[in-house]
């Protein structure tokens, strides 16, 4: 009796699994593998390595300048960069240029920067700065890598003399150095230009090179660098500073600045030091303006605002209570000068008030959905 029970179960069982479970894990498997063919690749994170040859400290104008470069992908799949370039003069003229390489999965791409250098080009500190980004299917990626070093033209010295090119060629001393101090400004909004600045000594019996470099670590953990080649002479301290743009592009929050040295290429890193700064992203200001009465024959009241913000402003009201209405009411204001940074926003009232007096006060939101309100005021109108 029992052995014939079961029977009918099993084949019960096997219906529930052929009808249900079977079809319910295929979907399984069908979504899962759609996810990973279509989805993944736009989701998993994006990442590469920029490495900069060696850059002489001065150059002379008509000098034509050739940099090593090398770009890694640091993930194992394959991925499309673009790595953006410009070269920045001392009177801030920008030579901008785009290489876009495919990569495989842990591969390496060498390539060259070039510049030259104009024969009448101005004298004074010039700067290369490269952005990596990877394009994926949702659209480019924010910053992955980036690198900015400074070099300086001037006029070319004289050529040593005999002796001297004879004397370079015994075994030099070993070139010592110390970083003295190391500082950044706690604190950036964006739009800012923050300075790394720092002290270094020579505290060998010569002079030589050294290869300054600043490393900042972003909160998102992507890193960019900061380099330059000075000449120290003997005994004697050197101020170095880096300029380091807070973009829109930069994500808010805590930064790191690792700086140290390397004296003369072949020698390892000295000690480091490390500072910290914050990227802030403040709300917007607002403050009445003006009011103007329209010209014409139809009454009209235009209130203006000066509205700003270190990223964007995304959009203003002006706030009132009309004749008849029980709440104070929210009108759009209109961008008319400016921009989104900074620039005067505009009311336009066509009806009559029955007040000589109007209160009023202003609502702007920034970028990032941060709010400032004034506080109500009251202003006398130029009726006529």
């Amino acid at each position: 009796m029992e052995h014939t029970e079961s029977k009918p179960i099993e084949r019960r069982g096997i219906r529930i699994f052929f009808g249900t479970v079977l079809p319910a894990m295929l979907s399984l498997s069908v979504g899962f593998g759609m996810f990973f063919h279509f989805l993944y690749p736009s989701l998993a994170a994006v990442a590469a390595q920029l490495e900069i040859g060696h850059i002489k400290p001065v150059y002379s104008p008509g000098e034509k300048i050739v940099i090593p470069a090398e770009l890694v992908n640091t993930t194992e799949r394959t991925l499309t960069y673009l790595v953006d370039s410009n070269i920045r003069s001392a009177v801030n003229k920008a030579s901008l240029e785009q290489k876009r390489y495919v990569l495989p999965g842990g591969a390496r791409q060498k390539f060259n920067f070039n510049y030259d250098i104009p024969s009448d080009s101005e004298k004074g500190d010039f700067s290369l700065s490269v952005l990596v980004r990877a394009e994926k299917q949702s659209g480019v990626s924010t910053s992955l890598a980036g690198a900015q070093r400074y070099f300086e033209v001037a006029v070319s010295k004289p050529a040593e003399p005999e002796a001297l090119k004879q004397a370079s060629k015994e075994p030099a001393e070993q070139l010592l150095g110390i970083i003295r101090s190391a500082s950044i400004s706690g604190t950036a909004d964006y739009g800012a230009v923050p300075a790394i600045e720092l002290v270094i000594q020579n505290k060998s019996r010569r002079s030589g090179e050294f290869t300054i470099i600043a490393e900042i670590k972003n909160p998102a953990g992507a890193k960019e660098q900061i380099s330059r080649n000075l000449i120290i002479a003997a005994n004697k301290e050197k101020k170095v500073r880096f300029p380091y743009h807070i973009t829109d592009d930069k994500p808010e929050g805590g930064y790191s600045v690792r700086v140290y040295f390397i004296a003369e290429r072949s020698q390892a890193p000295s000690a480091s030091k490390t500072v910290y700064f914050n990227v802030v992203d403040r709300p917007p200001a607002v403050k009445y303006k003006s009011l103007v009465l329209s010209g014409g024959g139809e009454f009209g009241l235009d209130f203006n605002a000066d509205v700003s913000d270190d990223r964007a402003v995304r959009e203003v009201y002006f706030i009132y209570k009309p004749a008849g209405s029980p709440e104070p009411r929210y009108f759009a204001m209109d961008l008319t000068s400016g921009n989104r940074h900074s620039g005067i926003w505009t009311f336009h009232i066509d009806e009559h008030p029955r007040s000589k007096k109007i209160a009023f006060s202003l609502l702007a939101i920034d970028s990032k959905g941060q709010e400032l309100k004034t506080l109500d005021q009251a202003i006398e109108l130029p009726l006529k």
